[in-house]
């Protein structure tokens, strides 16, 4: 259980800091889209969608800490509940809009997947929360899986986005 645990922790931790640095890099195009979901008003739209990689990025590096994980594992949880209720806002109002998730790495969609993906990362981090003692054990072996999680998640992500456009075209066709 304590492998699971550092690779579930490693993985949760890669994409939400992966997700902060595309957000950073494109800080000003992000706080625009944050407001496009008008959930909050706009001015205060600019400023959670400022806030938001910088707590994304601390929740990263506090859920890899033992003695911070409490508080990597609230921000994550608070971040990913945000994340589902604006999407889910979203697509009740029947809008169509891209969903930020990793900033401008990917152009995907605020849709189901996009939910669904948020209830697997909120699946993750309630298993971390029944399997962490306070301690954690590191090794090459979780890094990299942890690591290659990651990764298929972001792939699973633009692969999506790839079928969700293709079938656009068709039914435009």
């Amino acid at each position: 259980m304590e492998s699971l645990l550092s690779v579930l922790l490693v993985s949760l931790s890669g994409l939400f800091f992966v997700s902060a640095v595309f957000k950073l890099l494109n800080l000003n195009d992000f706080m625009d889209l944050v407001a496009e979901y008008a959930v909050l008003p706009r001015r205060l739209s600019r400023v959670y969608g400022a806030v938001l990689p910088f707590a994304e990025g601390a929740s990263a590096v506090l859920l890899l800490v033992p003695g911070l994980y409490g508080w990597g594992a609230l921000l994550m949880a608070l971040s990913l509940v945000s994340f589902a209720m604006a999407v889910r806002f979203v697509m009740r109002q029947g809008r169509v809009i891209t969903c930020g998730c990793q900033g401008k790495l990917l152009d995907s969609k605020a849709d189901g997947f996009t939910l669904g993906k948020i209830g697997f990362l909120g699946t993750m981090l309630a298993v971390t929360a029944l399997l962490h003692d306070g301690t954690v054990v590191y090794s090459l072996p979780t890094i990299a899986l942890g690591s290659l999680i990651t990764l298929l998640v972001i792939l699973m992500q633009k692969v999506w986005t790839l079928y969700a456009n293709g079938m656009q075209t068709l039914k435009r066709s």
